[in-house]
């Protein structure tokens, strides 16, 4: 998750989202004019209610995984990709609880995009300059795409058939 909002691709249930580095900060930056989010957010591990302006649950990860890009899916359930570990945390919301680990097959894997139906993910590659493409039923990498040396964000087109990442190099789209 990055500073600058306008460079992240949104997700489909939250404007927008945002590393803040304490509940302070986010109750700062939600006073902010314009500032107009989804009733909850997911900051580092924190679900944090806007309306009521505190924290109400801490997610744990279970272990260092450098969490970023939490994306609700059509299933209800939260995606995460959690770079230490090259996967995408899947996450329960009603129970706060990891239910699945989806492997990249690439390292450092930073950013993710899903599908419309919520049968793909599509996850940027930082330093691998790559596209992991997962199938969501099956767990399982159906391609690996290289497109820069180093790649970072990433969404999907409104058909979901083609796929932008930033080439971190280069002042271009990947």
């Amino acid at each position: 998750v990055a500073t600058n909002t306008k460079a992240l691709p949104r997700a489909r249930l939250v404007a927008a989202t945002e590393k803040c580095d304490s509940l302070e900060h986010v109750l700062q930056r939600i006073d902010t004019p314009g500032f107009d989010p989804a009733n909850l957010a997911l900051v580092e591990g924190d679900v944090i209610d806007l309306a009521a302006r505190a924290r109400v649950a801490t997610i744990d990860l279970g272990r260092g995984e450098r969490p970023h890009c939490p994306m609700f899916g059509p299933d209800g359930r939260l995606y995460v990709t959690t770079e230490i570990t090259d996967t995408v945390t899947v996450i329960d919301p009603r129970t706060r609880a990891v239910v699945d680990h989806l492997p990249t097959g690439q390292t450092e894997s930073h950013m993710v995009a899903l599908t419309r139906d919520g049968r793909r993910a599509y996850t940027s590659n930082v330093h691998a300059g790559t596209v992991s493409a997962i199938d969501l039923a099956t767990k399982k990498v159906l391609a690996v795409i290289p497109v820069a040396r180093m790649a970072q964000r990433i969404a999907l087109s409104v058909d979901d058939r083609l796929v932008f990442t930033a080439d971190q190099e280069a002042p271009r789209l990947a």
